[in-house]
């Protein structure tokens, strides 16, 4: 069974997660983190003592621009959850650092791993996370999202 050209290019954003020379190796084993690819990264609180990383494809956008070649814009989002206490500081600081360094390496304009031409275009982060959701259900979450940009001959 063959997946969307999405869900290829959202499973290549894992594997980019998972690479462990990437900067946040460390900070991912030492949370026993997972990444994983989902259309609804939905999770039960036992599941959120350890941090979870979801990515989710969102919306495609196909513009042609030459005979023979379609550009396409994909969007992506990147989950990331984890139970904490609201007056855990340490942790904060360290899952917003370790978000930052996700949202820079997804905003860089590299190549996607085994997608040569296709390349990580932006990325958007407008929330450190939700105070509110943090408060009132001890979850802290933040919303990576990416944009993919690339072409492929139909």
């Amino acid at each position: 069974m063959s997946e969307a050209f999405e869900d290829a290019l959202a499973d290549a954003m894992v594997a980019e997660l998972n690479l462990g020379s990437q900067a946040w190796s460390a900070t991912m084993t030492a949370e026993s983190c997972t990444a994983v690819r989902t259309r609804a990264p939905w999770y039960e609180i036992t599941q959120l003592a350890t941090l979870q990383i979801a990515v989710v494809p969102l919306t495609i956008d196909r513009t042609r621009v030459a005979r023979g070649e379609r550009t396409f814009l994909y969007g992506f989002g990147v989950d990331l959850q984890r139970e904490i206490a609201p007056t855990d500081d340490a942790n904060l600081k360290a899952f917003s650092y370790f978000a930052e360094q996700l949202h820079n390496w997804f905003d860089n304009g590299h190549a996607l791993t085994g997608f040569p031409t296709w390349f990580c275009l932006q990325a958007d982060r407008n929330d450190v996370y939700s105070l509110a959701q943090l408060y009132t259900e001890e979850i802290w979450e933040t919303l990576i999202m990416v944009k993919v940009f690339g072409s492929k001959v139909p």
